[in-house]
């Protein structure tokens, strides 16, 4: 593979925080197949693979462990031994994200799904060891932060709508209520960390929309800040202003007026139609809003 055929692969994953979790879980998936089967071929059985990859990878059961290995707070939420867990919580993570990032751009889910991971985990974590009986497995899986995001997403817009094959539209709201119900109801035994767990997850997602909507703009801006870093734009380095500005569809740089007014008819638009049914000029202001 080229350096421009890599630029441009990395440049297309950093288009979506969906495409970047993805990535990394699968990775690690492949990853942790890949050393677990090795170590199987060479005639090691399981036991130093859990004690050496997968307890350094997975969160810990108590507060004395995690302290001596603050790194699984996140490592934890994209690493997993089961592919159709992986493919599940991918789809039900697309179908949900996917409307944050239409309607407020870039940048927007990886906060909360970092977030809802590690207060979800200290949540457990703390349960555990407050537990008469705690728990003494390692816990992996990005259940906790999948329900931040499926509940910050309910709260934004309760209304928008899912577009089944393009032709059937269901209630954002709906479908978080059947994976939230789909998810509460596997907890077996009433598995209290694991229900403190969700709890966690499920707070950071209230407080996206309510309490600390400023915090999480912030850590957009700062996820902004370390892409630009990262795929050197001078305009970060140097903090210059972007002065070489290009045309917006067929107006030249007249300035798109960008009302709340209009922001809110072309969301209502897209609840009752779908993305598709927009003109090129309110896609350029459903656009430019998302940036801003």
């Amino acid at each position: 593979m080229s350096i421009n055929q890599a630029k441009n692969i990395f440049r297309y994953i950093s288009q979506s925080d969906v495409l970047k979790i993805v990535v990394v879980t699968s990775l690690l998936f492949v990853l942790l197949h890949f050393v677990r089967v090795s170590l199987l071929m060479s005639g090691d059985d399981v036991n130093p693979f859990m004690t050496y990859v997968w307890n350094n990878m997975s969160l810990p059961p108590t507060w004395q462990i995690l302290m001596l290995k603050p790194w699984t707070l996140l490592t934890y939420m994209f690493t997993d031994m089961s592919f159709m867990r992986i493919l599940g919580n991918m789809i039900w993570l697309w179908i949900f994200a996917s409307k944050i990032e239409d309607l407020k751009g870039k940048y927007q889910i990886l906060p909360i799904y970092l977030l809802g991971g590690i207060v979800g985990a200290l949540f457990m974590v703390t349960a555990n060891s407050l537990s008469s009986t705690p728990n003494l497995f390692y816990h992996a899986g990005g259940e906790a932060s999948l329900i931040s995001v499926v509940v910050a997403t309910i709260l934004y817009k309760p209304n928008y709508k899912f577009w089944l094959f393009g032709s059937i539209a269901i209630p954002i709201w709906l479908l978080g209520l059947v994976f939230l119900g789909l998810t509460f109801v596997s907890i077996n035994n009433f598995n209290l960390p694991i229900l403190f767990l969700y709890l966690g997850g499920t707070l950071v997602g209230v407080f996206y929309n309510y309490g600390l909507p400023n915090f999480f703009t912030w850590c957009t801006v700062k996820f902004v800040q370390i892409d630009a870093f990262v795929t050197n734009n001078d305009n970060f380095i140097l903090k210059k202003e972007n002065t070489n500005r290009k045309p917006i569809g067929n107006k030249g740089y007249r300035t798109l007026q960008v009302t709340s007014q209009k922001i809110d008819m072309i969301l209502d638009k897209i609840n009752e139609k779908g993305i598709n049914s927009l003109t090129e000029d309110e896609r350029n202001i459903l656009e430019k809003y998302s940036k801003n």
